[in-house]
């Protein structure tokens, strides 16, 4: 009847949000299957890599500077103590703070190192609907970051399964969010728009990890690439960059006076034995 004809009529019109929805669906049971909620929630400590370290962070953090509204300060223990989060990433701690009085910190701080898995794929999916990607795109694009987590090689580079579970998590919330930032910028300097947005969001990225925030910004770079006015599109790109270090100096200045303080990564990549 009309009513039917009006139904697939509906159906048919929608049928690319639909499938991505559908498809978004899918991926989100993989990684759910992969992952098994009812480990994660469980009031347990994650053991692995690097991981276990990060706790007494999350747990600092939680119960000591967040309350008197601080995001980085001295953790006594470690002989005579260190600074805390004044030379790494708040992002996903704030994220395991705020699930913390819902299941508990232990599990929180499992659910807020697995975070950025499940971001990386739908931000994918976000960021190409708005480069404006054509179906079925942006549900590759989601497929392809599914496909990119599970990879095993250099898991010290972070961005993958294998490295968020030997606590790389960090760098997972950063690419998620870079990939999300290119997305946003594209379709903010296309329709003549103002420069902020993109710029709260590069700055959330830098919240997340700082390798993120160097591609991501580097990598918008290429709107210079055949620009009808790339006079224009170089002082839009350099607010960019300067208000989103604006909206985080309040933790990128600390962390740039005291860098003296830091140990050097000098690690030699090409090692030539003798003759």
């Amino acid at each position: 009847g009309p009513a039917s004809r009006r139904w697939r009529a509906w159906l048919w019109a929608r049928r690319a949000p639909l499938a991505g929805i559908a498809g978004l669906l899918a991926i989100l049971l993989v990684l759910l299957y992969y992952l098994r909620p009812s480990l994660l929630l469980l009031p347990t400590f994650t053991a692995g890599g690097d991981t276990p370290c990060h706790y007494p962070t999350a747990a600092w953090f939680h119960e000591h500077l967040l309350p008197r509204f601080r995001l980085h300060g001295w953790y006594p223990g470690a002989y005579v103590g260190h600074p805390l989060l004044l030379y790494y990433f708040p992002l996903a701690f704030l994220v395991m703070s705020a699930l913390a009085p819902l299941v508990g910190l232990p599990a929180a701080f499992k659910l807020g190192t697995v975070g950025g898995i499940f971001l990386l794929p739908l931000l994918t999916y976000v960021s190409f609907r708005l480069m404006r990607f054509r179906a079925p795109g942006p549900l590759m694009g989601a497929g392809a970051a599914l496909v990119f987590l599970f990879l095993e090689d250099n898991p010290i580079w972070g961005g993958t399964i294998a490295s968020t579970m030997t606590g790389e998590f960090s760098y997972t919330y950063g690419t998620a969010l870079a990939v999300l930032f290119l997305g946003v910028a594209y379709n903010t300097y296309s329709r003549g728009g103002s420069a902020w947005w993109p710029a709260l969001l590069l700055g959330l990225t830098a919240l997340a990890h700082g390798y993120a925030v160097l591609w991501a910004g580097l990598s918008a770079a290429f709107f210079l690439y055949g620009a009808r006015q790339p006079r224009r599109t170089l002082r839009w790109l350099m607010a960019v960059a300067f208000l989103s270090f604006a909206a985080v100096a309040f933790w990128l200045l600390p962390l740039l006076a005291a860098w003296g303080w830091t140990t050097p990564y000098d690690d030699p990549w090409i090692t030539i034995a003798p003759l």
